[in-house]
């Protein structure tokens, strides 16, 4: 029994770490947003998340911190969307929320060099 459950142990852990990103996003998606388009409308990528806003904000922000991006700013556009960039090092990133319904909201990011000043001019 012991043994089976090494067995186990150890097929979880290869799988984790074997296991492709859910996409070519900058950071490892949560596990509710799909990816539905890559190089959409100006974007890198364009995809759902089943959750309300506020929720979606909360689970692809950690998303984001998880894999080293750090919040720069935030700008709401109006009630159910917004904008917002973040950084890591010479990159930055920027996001875009949309409330489609009340369960499900769309999200768009694209990814550029920061030149040198930091100021992005």
């Amino acid at each position: 029994m012991k043994r089976a459950a090494a067995t186990l142990a150890v097929f979880a852990a290869v799988c984790a770490f074997a296991a492709p990103p859910v996409c070519d996003a900058p950071f490892r998606l949560p596990p509710s947003a799909r990816l539905s388009e890559r190089n959409a409308g100006g974007w890198q990528g364009t995809g759902e998340i089943a959750r309300p806003i506020a929720a979606a904000e909360l689970a692809i922000g950690a998303a984001a911190r998880a894999a080293g991006w750090r919040h720069v700013h935030t700008i709401r556009l109006s009630r159910g969307s917004g904008l917002e960039t973040w950084r890591r090092g010479s990159e930055e990133l920027t996001l875009m929320l949309r409330k489609v319904s009340p369960d499900c909201t769309e999200f768009s990011f694209g990814v550029s060099k920061i030149r040198k000043g930091g100021d992005g001019r």
